[in-house]
């Protein structure tokens, strides 16, 4: 809403992109924005022929394209990260349309730690950015909104009239802070431990459960089922189901689509928690 400050705009998002599939539609229900999907490729990226074919002439019966979206990890990609030489380009194509460019950065500094770069590399051609605090910092609670000077006043604005606002709030941006002081240490892990169930699982040779290990970017795993009998809902059901004394062990993880179980690593789960979770994982699997 920030950067559609009038009627009519149009911004241009992935099909699986968070802003187009989890937020109830907001930016038509709160901004009257309209949305124009394009199709998210596998590794996060979405066709740059298929943006500048989205982009609307400027023809009185179409809305205004006004901002094209992206997000860095992809979540429901499976933690994906945008390669640079894409964001590269993609910040070329939208500089030569006078396009701003909006990056959904939840999990930024996650992409930023698996490149082994600045976080300010994948942002330089973004004209706003948003982060999480919490999520895989481990903060307890917050995000941060990014940009120019006048981008944040009307951010500013338009967060009063949505009633928007906090008091007193220094105690949690502290959080925030020590988060973001010590990100490459803890992120790392979190990008490896994931990596490690990954492997298990694909050493398993499970005939239930695959995942694609190469695939596995940040601290996201997308395990992919493979039978009726242990569909989506049922894997994350026997994965948090606890039988005392036999088995205490809890995973938790996320149904989050009709063929794949989410598990999400974080700084409170250390290796010995990373090897009981494995455990549990192929106890289930296999």
């Amino acid at each position: 809403m920030s950067h559609c400050w009038t009627r009519g705009a149009e911004i241009i998002v992935g099909d699986k992109s968070h802003i187009f599939l989890y937020e109830q539609g907001g930016a038509a229900t709160l901004g009257g924005v309209h949305t124009h999907a394009v199709k998210n490729l596998n590794d996060g990226t979405f066709s740059l022929e298929n943006l500048q074919s989205a982009i609307r002439s400027d023809d009185i019966h179409h809305p205004i394209t006004s901002l094209v979206c992206i997000e860095n990890t992809h979540n429901i990609m499976g933690g994906k990260v945008l390669p640079l030489a894409w964001l590269d380009e993609l910040g070329r194509i939208t500089k030569k349309l006078g396009l701003p460019v909006h990056l959904d950065g939840a999990r930024l500094l996650n992409a930023a730690v698996a490149l082994k770069v600045p976080p300010a590399r994948l942002t330089r051609d973004c004209a706003s950015v948003s982060l999480c605090l919490s999520k895989g910092l481990g903060a307890p609670v917050g995000s941060l909104i990014c940009g120019s000077k006048d981008f944040i006043q009307r951010a500013l604005r338009l967060r009063k009239v949505l009633g928007g606002g906090m008091r007193q709030s220094g105690i949690l941006a502290a959080a925030g802070s020590l988060a973001l002081a010590r990100y490459q240490a803890t992120l790392s892990m979190d990008n490896e431990n994931a990596k490690i169930i990954a492997k298990r699982v694909s050493e398993s040779a499970s005939k239930k459960v695959t995942v694609d290990v190469e695939g596995v970017h940040s601290n996201i795993v997308m395990l992919n089922c493979l039978t009726e009998e242990l569909g989506p809902a049922a894997l994350q059901e026997k994965l948090e189901q606890v039988d005392l004394p036999h088995d205490a062990v809890s995973v938790r993880s996320m149904a989050i689509n009709e063929s794949q179980v989410r598990i999400v690593t974080n700084n409170s789960v250390d290796t010995e928690a990373i090897v009981l979770a494995c455990e549990k994982i192929i106890k289930v699997i296999t």
